[in-house]
């Protein structure tokens, strides 16, 4: 029984706010573009200072971790980890053009350029490309606004049952609790959060956990360049986005990775005529990849814009396009896991998934309901080029989150199922350390339930961890008794045809005379069926499956354990 009654707030979907006293910063005032006559470019350069010097220095302008993370993955120093040109940037200053954003990863700054400046940059040979640059906004998303009055810590909330409190649809409909009762729950993974403000966050009792575990290791207000992030002019939707990764209020609410760190990137502004979004989401996803951020969640999406003449178009939705998807698609290169929101525009005109989540590496989460059905707002696939889209669903419809105002409400929107997969992932990673972005993605998508039939709304469909925990864990080949990889030669194996249709086969070669088993796990971890076989030294072993017999459609775990080996994959039946 709940002794301390809460506030459950249900909020609809669509209702938006203008944040009408959201700060800008000063050079990006109606005033000083309308005086100036300025439009907002992108200027590509050639080059860059000292390549071979800054490559061999790369602590000058990467952390520790994030070197870390690349000699982990194979990842080398590249041309775009080297900063931008200090030369350019100093010509552009000297004729009054201030850059508003810097990028290394498109060796290119964006600015505003009057006419006789353009006429001035397009003459230097250090420039290769002009680009202007189209205006967006934000996808819609379940944002109410708060009054100017600031909320202090009150008394949070207690006494729920179960261990995941009103978080546990959420948690349990991807099969998440599995997870997070083996001990992973985000430990040592480090997010990044790219949204609007954090309101709340450094004052509200149910966020004070973030602190007294020291989880935050740091914030930036991109827009505004400074570390206001926390006030109620930076809005707060950035608030119950971080809560559903990693809140963590006893017996009452749990995020998806209740253990991870986080660097909070305010990204977003709110005025829907000069917005510069893209710009800061690139600039944020550049400082995540420095300090070493091993995901990031973006529950922003850019699609139209009020001007109809500066929207983007179905044909812009290709992955190469957007400023703000090559940013998503580079810092995967990077080795980060990109979550990105599908966007609630399933049920507009545009319809289909925003930027980013277009990007063949960005991990794009579109939403379904608590019975797994997928909501109509979550936006569609294809991308423009026929790529699957969205990659996986998660729960978007009466999503948990902490609220700073003291109360643990539902929302809508896919700005919720993007960080539960986000935080989801990270614990799973936890596991797996030694695995690389993708091929963390790949297995939670092969976890999902309609990974044999995907579709343009679900994607993949409803992900279960406890299986991708299970599929990674069986392509980690262990001894029966120590975690050691175990030497190939022993046993090799191959399925074919896989997916299988009336009947499959198992080809294995070994290097031993040895008896062995043959098992086949259903998703549930059920026994499906075994064989008791015995492999000859080099020659082909083949063993015929009926699949007509013990099997139905869908996916399961194969394994073959012999004496002193054992070695798993998936395998699908049609």
């Amino acid at each position: 029984m709940i002794r301390n009654c809460l506030l459950l707030l249900v909020f609809s979907l669509f209702f938006q706010t203008a944040f009408a006293q959201l700060a800008l910063s000063p050079e990006f005032s109606a005033t000083n573009i309308t005086t100036t006559s300025a439009q907002k470019y992108w200027v590509y350069f050639h080059d860059k200072d000292d390549v071979n010097l800054q490559k061999a220095h790369p602590e000058n302008y990467l952390s520790q971790r994030a070197m870390d993370r690349r000699n982990k993955l194979g990842i080398g120093i590249e041309f775009s980890d080297l900063p931008v040109s200090t030369k350019n940037i100093d010509k552009l200053n000297q004729i009054g053009a201030t850059p508003v954003v810097i990028s290394k990863w498109l060796n290119a700054v964006s600015v505003y350029l009057t006419e006789s400046q353009m006429e001035q940059v397009v003459m230097w040979n250090e420039v290769a490309e002009i680009q202007k640059v189209k205006k967006y906004r934000r996808a819609d998303e379940a944002i109410i606004p708060y009054n100017d009055q600031v909320f202090y810590r009150t008394a949070g909330a207690s006494d729920v049952t179960g261990m995941f409190g009103f978080a546990s649809n959420q948690i349990e409909q991807i099969n998440l609790d599995t997870i997070l009762d083996l001990g992973y729950t985000g430990n040592d993974m480090v997010i990044a959060v790219l949204d609007a403000g954090f309101f709340g966050v450094d004052t509200a009792t149910l966020f004070q956990s973030f602190w007294d575990k020291g989880q935050i290791l740091g914030f930036r207000n991109f827009p505004d360049h400074n570390n206001e992030v926390f006030n109620i002019y930076s809005g707060y939707h950035g608030s119950w986005v971080m809560s559903v990764i990693g809140g963590d209020v006893a017996d009452s609410f749990s995020g998806s990775a209740p253990n991870a760190d986080f660097y909070l990137f305010r990204t977003e502004v709110a005025d829907s005529e000069y917005v510069v979004e893209e710009d800061y989401w690139l600039a944020a996803s550049e400082k995540a990849d420095s300090v070493g951020a091993d995901i990031i969640n973006s529950s922003l999406g850019y699609t139209t814009f009020d001007d109809s003449l500066e929207n983007h178009t179905y044909e812009d939705l290709d992955g190469n396009t957007a400023v703000v998807t090559k940013a998503g698609d580079m810092a995967a290169q990077k080795g980060i896991l990109v979550c990105n929101s599908a966007g609630n525009e399933g049920a507009n005109t545009w319809h289909y998934v925003s930027m980013p989540g277009d990007g063949d590496s960005v991990f794009t989460i579109g939403g379904v309901d608590t019975n797994g059905i997928h909501v109509g707002f979550s936006g569609y696939g294809p991308t423009f080029d026929g790529r699957l889209k969205p990659n996986v669903v998660a729960l978007a419809l009466g999503s948990a989150v902490l609220d700073p105002g003291g109360y643990i409400g539902f929302l809508a929107g896919t700005s919720f199922s993007s960080p539960l997969i986000a935080g989801a992932c990270a614990s799973l990673w936890g596991a797996f350390p030694e695995k690389t972005n993708m091929e963390i993605i790949s297995a939670v998508e092969r976890s999902a339930h309609l990974y044999l039939t995907p579709n343009d709304s679900m994607g993949y469909g409803i992900p279960n961890f406890g299986l991708a925990y299970e599929i990674l864990l069986s392509e980690t080949d262990t001894t029966t008794e120590d975690t050691v990889v175990v030497d190939t030669t022993t046993a090799i194996f191959d399925i074919l045809p896989n997916p299988a249709g009336d009947f499959f086969s198992v080809f294995i070669t070994t290097n031993e005379n040895a008896p062995a088993t043959l098992q086949f796990f259903d998703l549930a971890g059920q026994l499906v069926y075994q064989e008791k076989i015995y492999l000859s030294k080099s020659i082909a072993n083949t063993f015929t499956i009926d699949t007509r017999k013990n099997f139905s459609q869908g996916m399961y775990l194969f394994s073959l354990t012999g004496d002193g080996f054992k070695q798993s994959t998936v395998v699908f039946v049609e």
